[in-house]
């Protein structure tokens, strides 16, 4: 029959290798792959493929276990195995061969591939024959005629005609074949017996598979053969093995005996241990962390702890990520290794050995193309790896927490006396200390009315005391209900310059009741009259042309004044007069610009009888104010009118005009709702530093019992004096000169700027009747509460620890602004979630690593040449995991690229030796 298009190729492939390099004795042409490839060839061509069924040197499903090695003795060597029938039965014929020849005198002479393979196909002849041959019970053949000689050796009948045909066939392929297999000595020297000087006994039968040959101690089928063994194998390359044997001597059977296919437990090595117990450690410490961070969870932080912290929960959110793919990349290897000894599909593998790291995971999907259940499977637990790196990231903050704690409060009482009431010029002495205290409260004065535009509109004056709007200027006094204050300055009208010292703010947000009262007017619209001139005297003196009577007298700066006016009539200081007076040093105080002058006080038996007072309980400090009739009902309150006259003068030559308003009197008292904030201190400082900003959010009609609201600081005489004559020489300006002082100039218009660049007197008749009574009322209001508190308000508000004569202390709660943690609930979620799935994963690879018994061999460079044809490996290399192989051969460089065999004339592509491998070249085919 003639053969086929691939067994010509692969005929001229053998006849092409035997024929240019058979004689080479390079060990590189003679290696493991180079014979097994040939004794492959032969097997197909002469021996129907019986002997290696597959193209993989000792594949299960061989009958033929092939050892090539350099073993003393013979260079060739055939042994029948005897073996369980089963899933795990083993070939049942074993070829041994050697790449040398040990002399008698020591030394060692490699054999040619040639030579080789000449030995290897008489041995593949005596496997043939054991493999396929009847025994005379089954076909009533005599074994031993057809296949013993004389001597008792192999090469019987049957043998002689099998080897023929091969070495016939073998020889006819090619030029230079045509004596293959009859005239190389080590053809008949391996078939001769060894004799009893060999070497040793053979290792027990009973060993475990890789450390006993498989050639093991056997009795010769013969009855006369004597009992040998020869010398065991010196650096193998396929399989260790140290011993020969007698032809055909069978082994003992040990089929029954576990031994033969136990592997190493690699379980129990230390660094599988360890990295079981880190595996499981690492989940726990990160789902212990997220215990610790629940707890943070609104408490207060610190800047030294929230550094720590934070520094913590950056490293964790980095090795995160780390952490779990290692964890879970080994739990991917450790179930595809599980799978692979079960047997599974190289798909799976694929994707679970692919599904090492979140990227590869992805990618090793794509390639192939695979949306199944695993893959979803591999990609949700994957996504774990990056969100439980960005939920630690996410889920401890920090937030602003109001954290509320009593404390107390105290401010100024503006029910409190003016000291005006205590002051007297009676003698030199106490007129000397009247003009010291009154400089202090005329300066303080002066520089309310010249601060910035943005302190007169603030919330506190330029000394940080509070502010009280007036309630009529943007509510109604008739509400019973908090009424807010309006934010913008332009829609609230403060009741005063000066502001109300608030002192013991703690540091944070304090909010508190303030009961105040202030002075206010309802002013009439102001009329513009001329002066007169009075033709009865030589000097021509102007006048005004309507008669205005200052009761001066009862006012006197003394304790010794005249009888008191009776009410309805005008009692005040005349400074610009009737008559305008040059200044005198009878007459110590100069010209005004401006008279304020009152027409109703309270009783006239209440202005200097302290022992009315004492009679009613009523201590000295307090009398002379509002706050001392507050339980009184038979005071004589009418209704009190404010009398304002300016001198106005548009021309210096022009006779000067003058300007009048009267204004209703009225006391309001209302409780105002205070937000204060106090800084904490910088570092080493003190927390009383810190300045406090305060303000007024909302107001209402106070609910405490009042005197009557006709009832105002100016109603007494001893007060209403000094506003009288001092308040229009506040800012020393002299009623003569042409221009107008600068509390007219605020009237007119409260800007800083047109107050100081003014140059003429202002036209206060064009002002607003509301607005002018605003504007008087906080000049007046100003100047009273500076009499009560002047020394006080400068530093009442800035020390925290000042104390007021006159004060109010009222119990808060203060909001402290804090930093404190907050735990992000959904994040702290699903990072927990990513926890147990870390956890998860490391008890399973754990418990997964302790099913498999056999080596690690999956994603290691040297499973490519574990079980290459083209490869020389060392004996017992299946059992080796694939790093300890690795480690094995990490010196040895490797190729992809053709190989020296061919089919069909097609060079077989593959991973081997660097030098016997030829380069990949494109398209390019190496022949």
């Amino acid at each position: 029959m003639p053969w086929t298009a691939r067994e010509n190729s692969m005929r001229d492939t053998v006849a092409h290798i035997l024929s240019k390099q058979g004689a080479e004795k390079k060990p590189k042409f003679v290696c493991v792959s180079t014979i097994f490839s040939l004794m492959k060839t032969i097997d197909e061509l002469c021996f129907l493929g019986l002997l290696f069924p597959t193209t993989h040197i000792n594949h299960a499903s061989h009958p033929v276990f092939l050892e090539i090695g350099q073993a003393r003795g013979r260079v060739g060597w055939t042994q029948a195995l005897r073996s369980n029938l089963g899933p795990h039965a083993g070939p049942s014929i074993l070829i041994r061969l050697s790449t040398v020849r040990h002399r008698d005198d020591g030394k060692t002479e490699f054999l040619t591939p040639k030579e080789v393979v000449q030995v290897a196909a008489h041995e593949m002849v005596h496997a043939y024959l054991l493999l396929l041959s009847c025994r005379r019970e089954q076909c009533g053949a005599d074994f031993e005629v057809m296949h013993r000689d004389a001597d008792g050796g192999g090469h019987g009948l049957a043998f002689v005609a099998v080897l023929k045909a091969v070495l016939g066939q073998i020889q006819s392929w090619g030029p230079g074949l045509e004596e293959f297999g009859m005239t190389d000595d080590a053809i008949y020297s391996a078939n001769e017996i060894v004799t009893a000087a060999t070497k040793g006994k053979m290792e027990s039968q009973l060993r475990p598979r890789e450390n006993r040959p498989l050639m093991e101690e056997s009795g010769n089928t013969s009855a006369t053969a004597p009992r040998t063994k020869t010398q065991g194998v010196a650096e193998p390359l396929v399989r260790e093995t140290r011993s020969n044997d007698t032809a055909y001597e069978p082994v003992p059977d040990t089929t029954h005996s576990d031994a033969q296919h136990k592997f190493r437990r690699a379980n129990t090595d230390p660094f599988v241990i360890i990295a079981d117990i880190l595996g499981v450690i690492w989940p726990i410490g990160f789902i212990v962390f997220a215990g610790l961070v629940i707890q943070l969870n609104d408490k207060e932080t610190d800047e030294s702890s929230a550094g720590q912290w934070r520094n913590a929960v950056t490293i964790l959110a980095t090795l995160f990520p780390i952490l779990f793919a290692a964890v879970v990349g080994r739990l991917m290897s450790q179930i595809a290794r599980w799978r692979l000894e079960h047997g599974a599909k190289m798909g799976m593998l694929e994707q679970l050995m692919g599904s090492r790291t979140v990227g590869g995971t992805i990618l090793v999907h794509f390639q192939l193309r695979a949306l199944n259940l695993l893959a979803l499977f591999l990609l949700l637990i994957w996504v774990f790896s990056p969100l439980g790196g960005q939920s630690i990231l996410r889920m401890l903050t920090t937030r602003s927490n109001k954290i509320s704690r009593p404390s107390d409060v105290v401010y100024f009482d503006t029910d409190a006396p003016s000291q005006f009431a205590a002051w007297s010029e009676s003698s030199p002495t106490s007129y000397a200390f009247n003009i010291n205290r009154m400089s202090i409260v005329d300066a303080m004065y002066s520089a309310l009315i010249l601060s910035p535009d943005a302190v007169k509109s603030d919330s506190m004056d330029v000394w940080g005391n509070v502010k009280i709007p007036a309630l009529s200027s943007y509510g109604s006094l008739d509400d019973p209900e908090w009424q807010t204050v309006p934010s913008s300055p332009n829609d609230v009208e403060f009741s005063s310059l000066v502001g109300v010292p608030v002192t013991r703010v703690s540091e944070g947000n304090t909010t508190f009741s303030l009961e105040s009262s202030y002075a206010d007017l309802a002013c009439t619209n102001l009329t513009t009259d001329a002066f007169a001139t009075n033709s009865s005297t030589s000097s021509s003196r102007l006048h005004f042309a309507t008669a205005v009577v200052f009761n001066e007298s009862p006012l006197c700066m003394s304790d010794r004044c005249g009888a008191a006016a009776p009410n309805g009539t005008w009692q005040g200081w005349n400074l610009n007069g009737t008559m305008l007076r040059n200044f005198t040093l009878a007459n110590p105080d100069p010209q005004a610009g401006w008279n304020l002058a009152l027409d109703t006080f309270v009783n006239t038996s209440l202005w200097g009888d302290l022992a009315w007072a004492q009679g009613h309980g009523i201590p000295y400090g307090r009398f002379n104010s509002p706050g001392s009739l507050v339980n009184e009902t038979n005071i004589d309150a009418r209704p009190t009118t404010l009398l304002f006259q300016a001198r106005q003068q548009t021309d210096a030559r022009a006779p000067p005009d003058y300007v009048t308003s009267r204004c209703s009197v009225t006391q309001h008292h209302v409780e105002s709702r205070v937000r204060c904030s106090r800084a904490a201190a910088a570092p080493g400082g003190e927390s009383s530093s810190a300045r406090q900003t305060c303000r007024v959010l909302a107001q209402r009609p106070s609910r405490k019992p009042h005197a009557s609201e006709r009832v105002s600081q100016l109603s007494f005489p001893r007060v209403f004096r000094y506003v009288s004559r001092k308040l229009p020489l506040a800012t020393n300006h002299h009623g003569t000169s042409y221009t107008a002082d600068i509390s007219l100039n605020y009237l007119d218009d409260p800007s800083s700027a047109v107050m100081t660049a003014a140059a003429s007197q202002p036209e206060l008749a064009r002002v607003p009747a509301r607005a002018f009574g605003f504007r008087l009322a906080r000049l007046v209001n100003s100047y009273v509460f500076l009499s009560q508190a002047f020394d006080s308000a400068p530093s009442g508000s800035v020390d925290a620890q000042a104390v007021f004569e006159t004060n109010v202390t009222v119990g808060v709660d203060v909001e402290t602004d804090v930093e404190v943690w907050k735990v992000e609930t959904v994040w702290a979620g699903l990072y927990i979630l990513s926890c147990a799935v870390f956890l998860v994963g490391a008890l399973t690879s754990a418990v997964v690593a302790h099913f498999v018994h056999g080596p690690d061999v999956l994603g290691y460079v040297s499973s490519n040449v574990r079980d290459s044809k083209f490869m020389e490996i060392p004996a017992g290399a299946g059992r080796m995991d694939g790093i300890m192989l690795t480690k094995m051969l990490k010196d040895k460089k490797v190729r992809y690229g053709y190989t020296q065999a061919a089919s069909e004339n097609t060079p077989l592509v593959g991973v081997g030796p660097k030098e016997e491998v030829a380069k990949i070249r494109g398209k390019k085919q190496v022949a």
